[in-house]
């Protein structure tokens, strides 16, 4: 006979299961991974006069050269302004999504404990921001390639994507998460 165990094992599947399902939802909708895509590629193309132009003498669009346009941090001052503000709004959808459907209650007696729904979708979301990381990676390259210098430091676009930049967003996805958590308006 089979025993139904709600173990740590059995959390783990849940978690893995909403993180796929958020990371879903988020990535087929509309503006999920298009916006980002559309925006990294064009401004491989639009970005070109930046390079070459910035103060009026014509630079080697070197890999820190290329990052230092593509990784503005939360700085809302730039194009990149889009990725928080995507952050924003695709935590809001998820935390939101069962209380729209009107299936909240339904959900919040699940045998699921809050910490699982939580974590999934932060995972969720975690995983469609490092896509718009290789999103932008890629872009870089484009770049580089674009203006003739096609000597790629893959070590530093890693570091700098998916280690400082890619910190950067998850913490203020943790942020933006739990804001929408505690407050009870969306």
């Amino acid at each position: 006979m089979w025993r139904r165990g709600f173990g740590f094992a059995a959390y783990a599947r849940q978690t893995l299961a909403l993180t796929s399902r958020s990371f879903r939802t988020t990535a087929r909708s509309r503006t999920g991974l298009t916006v980002v895509g559309v925006l990294a590629l064009g401004s491989a193309f639009f970005s070109t006069e930046w390079f070459l132009f910035m103060e009026m003498i014509p630079l080697l669009p070197r890999t820190e050269e290329v990052l230092e346009f593509y990784t503005p941090g939360l700085d809302f001052q730039t194009l990149w302004v889009v990725i928080p503000l995507l952050i924003v709004f695709y935590a809001g959808e998820l935390i939101w999504q069962e209380r729209d459907a009107g299936v909240s209650e339904i959900v919040d007696t699940a045998p699921v404990p809050e910490w699982v729904l939580f974590l999934g979708k932060f995972l969720g979301l975690a995983l469609v921001i490092v896509v718009w990381m290789a999103f932008l990676m890629a872009a870089g390259m484009l770049v580089q390639v674009y203006l003739g210098y096609p000597v790629f430091n893959i070590g530093l676009y890693l570091k700098a994507l998916f280690v400082f930049q890619l910190a950067d967003y998850l913490l203020f996805a943790l942020l933006v998460l739990v804001v929408h958590v505690v407050v009870d308006q969306k």
